[in-house]
C-alpha cells in the first residue's frame, strides 16, 4: 500500500491538466451540483443548516457558480502550487508496526518536499456561536415541480465539550424520536419524512433538530412542532424509569461494540483527526457517564435549552422550504401577521379557497373577539367564499374534526401558542444588517451570509489528549 500511495502522490504533484478531460470533468461536476436542486425539500433544508453552522462551508449553489468560470489554466495554476506549503493530517490503519507508519509519513513528506503551512493559513473547522433568540430562514424549494414543503427546527445548545451534557443531549434526541413520529406522522399525518437528530459541532456546541417534510405549508408544520414541544415536558416527566434504563443500556452496548472492519475503524478515527479533538475513544469513554444519566438530568437540560418559558439561553433557528405550489407569504405579510394567521391562510389555500388573503384571515380573527370559537370563525370565512364553486362540499371537509384548517384556527385562538420575545443584547446590531423582529418574537434571516459572519466563531478545537511528536533521534 505504501509504495502505491507514494506513486499516486508523485503523479498528483506532477499533474498536467488535459484540456479535453478537464472539460468532461467540469461538465460532470456542474451537472452534479445543478441536479442538486432536485433533492427533496428536507435535504435542501439541511444544506441551509450546514451552511449556517459550519465555517468554512459553502452552499452548493455557490460552488456551482464558481465552477462556471473555472478554466483549465486556473486548475493547472492551482496544481502547480498546491503542494508548495502543506499541513498534513494522515491516518493509517491495519496490521503493521508503529515504525512502519512513521516511515511512511516521512516518505510522504519527502515526496511532497513542501514547506510547512503556517498556522494562520490553516482552515480549521469553526462554528458560529449564535445569541439567544428565535431566528428563521425562509427559502423556496428550487425544484419548481416539487409539491412538498419542509421545516427543520434546530436548537443550539452551547455546551462545549462537556461529556455529561453531550451524553444528555444525545440521549434526549434518541428518546424524542418515537413520540415525535407517533404524534406528527402517525396521528396527524403531516408528512412521510421526519426525524429528530442530535449533532455535536466541534467542541463548541451541540444541536437537537426536529425535521418534517410534507404537503402542508411550513408555517402550519412549525406550529404543530411548537405544540409538540410545549406538551413534551410532561411526557418527559412521566417517562418510565425502566424504559429509560433500557434505552441507556442499548446505547452503551452499541458504544462498546468493536468496529466491524478496518475501514470502519479508520473512518471513525479519521473524524476525530479532521475535527482536531483526537478523542478516539469518545463513545467508549462516555459509557460510564451515560449510564449515570437520570430523568432529572433530561428535564433540566430540556428546561435550560429547549423550553422557551424557562431557558436562559434559548437559541433556535428554523429552516423553512416553501414549494412553488404553496403560497409563500411576502416580507410585509410575515412582518405584519403572526405565524398562526399565516398557517390558517396556507391551509385554506390548500383546500382551494384562494379568495381569502392573509389580511382577511387576520381581520376575521380580530373581529370574532375573545369569545370566538372555531365554528364562528369558519362561519365568517364561509361568508367570504360564497362565490367559490362547491363551497358547501369544501366546507364539509374543512369542518371535519381532523381538518388542518380547524386545527390551525384552534392554534390561533389559543393564546398559549405565542412565542416568547427574548431580548437580545445585539438587537440594534441585528437591525443594522437588515434583520427585523416579527410580532411573535422571531427574527427573519434574509441575508444568510451577513447573519453568519455577524456572530463570533468558536475557538479552534483543543485536542483532548497530549499530542506527542515522534521523530528519529
Amino acid at each position: 500500500l505504501s509504495p502505491l500511495m507514494l506513486d499516486i502522490l508523485r503523479k498528483i504533484k506532477a499533474h498536467k491538466v488535459d484540456v479535453c478531460l478537464f472539460g468532461m470533468c467540469k461538465k460532470k461536476l456542474v451537472d452534479g451540483y445543478t441536479n442538486m436542486i432536485y433533492n427533496r425539500p428536507y435535504t435542501q433544508a439541511t444544506y441551509h443548516a450546514s451552511y449556517l453552522n459550519e465555517t468554512p462551508h459553502w452552499h452548493y449553489s455557490m460552488v456551482a457558480g464558481e465552477l462556471d468560470d473555472m478554466t483549465a489554466d486556473d486548475l493547472q495554476d492551482f496544481a502547480d502550487h498546491a503542494f508548495d506549503t502543506t499541513y498534513i493530517k494522515m491516518i493509517m490503519a491495519g496490521n503493521f508496526y508503529e515504525q512502519d507508519a512513521l516511515d511512511t509519513a516521512k516518505k510522504v513528506e519527502e515526496v511532497l518536499n513542501s514547506k510547512p503551512l503556517p498556522l494562520y493559513k490553516r482552515d480549521e473547522p469553526l462554528v458560529p456561536i449564535f445569541d439567544t433568540g428565535h431566528f428563521f430562514v425562509m427559502s423556496s424549494v428550487p425544484d419548481k415541480n416539487c409539491r412538498e414543503n419542509a421545516i427543520i427546527c434546530q436548537f443550539q445548545c452551547n455546551i462545549g465539550f462537556d461529556p455529561a451534557q453531550n451524553c444528555i443531549r444525545f440521549l434526549l434526541a434518541k428518546i424524542l424520536y418515537e413520540p415525535f413520529f407517533d404524534q406528527l406522522r402517525t396521528k396527524e399525518q403531516l408528512g412521510y419524512l421526519l426525524g429528530v437528530n442530535g449533532k455535536r459541532l466541534q467542541q463548541a456546541k451541540g444541536t437537537i433538530s426536529f425535521g418534517l417534510q410534507g404537503s402542508f405549508n411550513p408555517a402550519y408544520m412549525t406550529m404543530r412542532i411548537n405544540h409538540f414541544l410545549r406538551n413534551y415536558r410532561q411526557v418527559l416527566v412521566d417517562y418510565e424509569d425502566a424504559e429509560l434504563d433500557r434505552t441507556i443500556q442499548l446505547i452503551t452496548e452499541a458504544w462498546k461494540e468493536n468496529h466491524k472492519s478496518i475501514s470502519d475503524e479508520a473512518r471513525a478515527h479519521w473524524e476525530h483527526v479532521v475535527g482536531g479533538d483526537y478523542a478516539f475513544n469518545y463513545n467508549r469513554g462516555n459509557v460510564d457517564i451515560m449510564s449515570k444519566v437520570t430523568k432529572q438530568d433530561l428535564i433540566e437540560f430540556w428546561d435550560k435549552h429547549i423550553n422557551p418559558a424557562t431557558s436562559p439561553c434559548y437559541s433556535r433557528i428554523n429552516y423553512q422550504m416553501w414549494a412553488s405550489t404553496a403560497y409563500k407569504p411576502t416580507t410585509e405579510e410575515i412582518t405584519s401577521f403572526p405565524l398562526a394567521i399565516i398557517a390558517i391562510h396556507g391551509c385554506l389555500r390548500q383546500e382551494g379557497l384562494d379568495c381569502i388573503s392573509v389580511s382577511d384571515v387576520a381581520g376575521i380573527i380580530d373581529a370574532v373577539g375573545k369569545s370566538a370559537t372555531v365554528d364562528s370563525v369558519l362561519d365568517t370565512i364561509k361568508k367570504l367564499c360564497l362565490e367559490v364553486p362547491d363551497i358547501d362540499k369544501a366546507f364539509e371537509k374543512i369542518s371535519d374534526a381532523k381538518s388542518k384548517v380547524r386545527t390551525a384556527i384552534e392554534m390561533a385562538l389559543d393564546k398559549t401558542n405565542s412565542i416568547f420575545k427574548y431580548p437580545s443584547a445585539r438587537a440594534s446590531e441585528l437591525e443594522s444588517i437588515g434583520m427585523h423582529q416579527l410580532q411573535d418574537g422571531r427574527w427573519e434571516v434574509e441575508d444568510q451570509k451577513a447573519f453568519k459572519s455577524f456572530y463570533p466563531l468558536s475557538n479552534p478545537t483543543v485536542p483532548t489528549r497530549r499530542l506527542v511528536p515522534k521523530y528519529d533521534s
